[in-house]
């Protein structure tokens, strides 16, 4: 088929050179970048930001660059779009680790034992006061800090000296990524909630983190992201 015969909607002098290449990615999300020319005093006459292509009629124009070769104004026009009202989410899980106080693990008693009764050489301080196993505090727990284990314990270097933090999966992200002629922001960032999809299973709580949309042609790319906690959960009385 010779497409440079193509006139663009009656525009007398307006040709499509190319209708380009329709390309769906995994979000069902169509792109194509067509080629038209004209003469270049009549350049004006070419298609627009907004313009629906075409052959393909289910994306619009989101991008054009003009340049002008000779006597001709050459445009090269990207479009993008959807041919349903919105595409089923497709899902990502991004994981990693991150460092939390020692103090904040939640079996830190365990090996560290508590004020009044310290193990496995943990110091703990109130003011100028040091509590540990030598010493322990003879007045309750409260009010005291943990300032950190002993090199040492019984002759013997101990297996805690040095610790002051740990690495724990509380950097997992769960994205749920779809496409929709018309969007509707939700108004669920900053608060605790399940999320929408296939998420892994954690050992803690999940954190709406909000939306994210883009539009592209006529139509909007929405992600939307949900945080996982450490093993302690988010704080229901700041998140909930």
């Amino acid at each position: 088929m010779n497409f440079g015969s193509y006139e663009y909607h009656g525009n007398l002098g307006v040709l499509m050179s190319d209708p380009g290449t329709l390309t769906t990615d995994r979000t069902k999300l169509q792109t194509c970048t067509a080629e038209f020319t004209c003469p270049a005093n009549s350049f004006r006459s070419l298609p627009n930001i907004g313009s629906v292509h075409p052959i393909f009629g289910t994306i619009t124009m989101e991008r054009r660059v003009v340049s002008v070769k000779g006597a001709y104004a050459v445009a090269q026009c990207c479009y993008a779009g959807i041919d349903e009202d919105e595409t089923a989410p497709v899902y990502e899980t991004i994981s990693g680790l991150c460092e939390s106080p020692i103090e904040t693990h939640p079996n830190f008693t365990a090996f560290a034992g508590t004020p009044s009764a310290p193990i496995n050489g943990a110091n703990f301080r109130k003011g100028d006061m040091i509590v540990n196993a030598a010493s322990p505090s003879t007045t309750g727990d409260s009010g005291y800090v943990f300032e950190g284990f002993d090199v040492m314990v019984g002759g013997v270097r101990n297996e805690f000296a040095g610790v002051t933090s740990y690495l724990e999966a509380g950097q997992i992200t769960f994205r749920a990524t779809w496409n929709v002629r018309k969007w509707v922001p939700g108004s669920a960032a900053g608060k605790i909630g399940s999320p929408s999809g296939p998420a892994p299973a954690i050992v803690g709580t999940w954190l709406d983190m909000g939306f994210t949309s883009t539009q592209r042609g006529s139509v909007y790319q929405v992600s939307r992201e949900w945080r996982a906690s450490g093993r302690r959960g988010w704080n229901a009385q700041i998140y909930g």
